[in-house]
């Protein structure tokens, strides 16, 4: 049991460190005026290097010039979206191993906790799809001429593989309070 109490109260710990590190984390990267690396489809590879623009990889949008105050603030408004998310997850597992840590494993509460992970994940990606992405993806790419200014909706692996994630958390939570639904039924028989 003191072994489920210590790797709890450090992964408490550590949830709680990264919760409140992240917002300071976004907010200096678009405080400081990190650029990011964004390329263009393929299609306008060949276009843009016989302009002298160089291009990175893993990425769909290119930024012509770069990025204004606005726009700026802007992707970093827009940024707040997945933040958020982030934030609120990191919340519902500090909660769920602070109950851990308190040796309370099986209970509804636990239960809660870990379909409401599942729940915000799923959230999260929609939101993903259907607002940050295209806000994002048009914040950066405004000051482009006419015609470069992208909207992007795209579904990835990455995306996917949280969906999946999000669906499994919530089968998890729904096995473990059946489970414990039969545990306080064969404690009454008793």
């Amino acid at each position: 049991m003191h072994k489920i109490q210590k790797v709890s109260q450090i992964f408490r710990f550590l949830f709680l460190a990264i919760m409140i590190l992240m917002p300071f984390f976004t907010i200096s990267y678009w405080y400081t005026g990190n650029s990011i690396g964004l390329i263009v489809p393929a299609s306008w590879t060949e276009f843009l290097q016989s302009q002298g623009c160089t291009l990175g990889h893993n990425s769909e949008l290119y930024v012509y010039t770069a990025l204004t105050s606005g726009q700026k603030f802007f992707a970093f408004l827009t940024s707040l979206i997945p933040l958020s998310i982030s934030l609120i997850i990191l919340y519902f597992l500090v909660k769920l191993f602070s109950l851990y840590e308190s040796l309370i494993i099986f209970t509804e509460k636990n239960v809660k906790l870990i379909r409401n992970i599942g729940y915000t994940i799923l959230f999260g990606e929609a939101l993903h799809f259907i607002i940050y992405e295209p806000l994002f993806s048009l914040a950066v790419t405004f000051s482009n001429p006419p015609g470069q200014r992208m909207i992007k909706i795209s579904i990835q692996g990455e995306n996917i593989a949280w969906i999946c994630a999000g669906f499994l958390l919530i089968l998890i939570s729904w096995i473990m309070n059946e489970g414990r639904k039969l545990q306080e039924e064969q404690e009454h028989i008793v």
